[in-house]
């Protein structure tokens, strides 16, 4: 069984890509230029760096700015392995409520699943209390987080009752099943981006000096494969949310029982 969800979340994944190509390379041309400005933004070459945490906001600054940039790819990818059809052009209308409320999601479902590490990183947490309190947290938000993650496919595909209560009625006792999907197809979801990530890294920090031009040339490459990592992720993490949400959609009607016709 698990290895059918490897096989779905790899085919929906390459399906995905082949069908968007337009909307793929979209987002990854619009997500590399941000990234790219973002760290020209928080460089040496510009007073903002004089302060010594400014760097620490350029990392969540590009995440956020990167959400909104994916969005579009994003929904579409659930419209197409949910629905087997999606627009193919790229369109980021801020007055939409369905985009608003899905980048909404998106940011909610990441601060719970990212709260329970970084409270590790806190001061005052070596004591076995605190440090057991943490740890229920983090479990808590990360099951949390995995339970409303089909949420992210019935606000994209606009699926009636696509709120908080439906959802977290509608995956009640399934959280075994969604976090070993979730882990089945985290070779796509997670390795793949990871892999682009670290090379994107390793390209950066070998580079030669600043200023010249083989280091101008292997930071546009590190922020190219920094955005590939991302796109991916935009593309792998929407198609398993949807079969989730298509499972748990196909179960909730297998649990109707019909009524009895009248004679």
């Amino acid at each position: 069984m698990l290895e059918n969800w490897l096989a779905m979340a790899v085919a929906d994944t390459a399906m995905a890509l082949r069908t968007l190509p337009v909307l793929t390379l979209t987002a990854l041309v619009l997500c590399s230029a941000c990234r790219v400005a973002i760290d020209f933004l928080f460089s040496s070459a510009l007073p903002i760096a004089i302060h010594a945490d400014a760097r620490f906001w350029a990392e969540p600054l590009y995440a956020a700015v990167w959400l909104l940039l994916a969005m579009p790819l994003s929904i579409q990818v659930h419209r197409l392995v949910a629905e087997g059809a999606a627009s193919r052009h790229y369109a980021l209308d801020f007055g939409s409520p369905r985009l608003m409320s899905y980048f909404g999601t998106w940011i909610v479902l990441l601060a719970l699943a990212m709260s329970g590490p970084l409270a590790w990183c806190m001061p005052g947490t070596t004591s076995l209390p605190v440090q057991a309190l943490i740890a229920l947290w983090s479990a808590a938000s990360i099951v949390t987080a995995l339970r409303m993650s089909a949420l992210l496919a019935a606000i994209a595909i606009e699926a009636p009752q696509a709120t908080w209560g439906a959802t977290a009625f509608a995956t009640r006792g399934r959280i075994a099943g969604i976090a070993a999907a979730f882990a089945a197809a985290s070779p796509v979801w997670l390795a793949g981006p990871a892999l682009l990530w670290l090379a994107g890294h390793l390209i950066g920090t070998a580079s030669a000096a600043p200023g010249t031009a083989v280091a101008a040339g292997a930071s546009a490459a590190a922020s190219v494969l920094y955005s590939s990592a991302l796109v991916l992720a935009a593309v792998a993490i929407p198609a398993v949310s949807s079969r989730i949400w298509l499972a748990l959609h196909h179960a909730a009607s297998q649990d109707v029982v019909p009524r009895p016709a009248r004679v």
